[in-house]
């Protein structure tokens, strides 16, 4: 006689999982880009780091003070990404209409 058992679940299926995928992701790049290239004053948040004074526009990051901020400059990924905005523009709805052959 078998004794019955529960069906066991994928790990990879659960809300959980979904939840902290979205947690940690990123902002896409267009919208970086339009910070990046728009620079307004930061409004005082006591819940982010540096009182949301300190930001990383490129990489949309907040540091503690200006010597965090000055260090990550100087770094390699900073750089990269800084170049990238240079280089290339903002996924636009036009593009999309292109790509999908729509005209007016």
């Amino acid at each position: 006689m078998v004794l019955s058992s529960r069906k066991k679940k994928n790990p990879r299926n659960t809300i959980k999982s979904k939840i902290l995928k979205t947690r940690k992701r990123k902002r896409d790049f267009d919208e970086v880009y339009k910070d990046y290239f728009n620079k307004t004053d930061l409004p005082h948040d006591e819940d982010l780091k540096g009182c949301g004074q300190y930001k990383c526009f490129a990489c949309d990051i907040y540091f503690i003070n200006n010597d965090a901020l000055k260090q990550h400059e100087k770094t390699k990924k900073h750089k990269r990404r800084v170049k990238l905005l240079h280089k290339e523009t903002a996924y636009t709805y036009k593009d999309s209409l292109k790509a999908a052959e729509i005209t007016f």
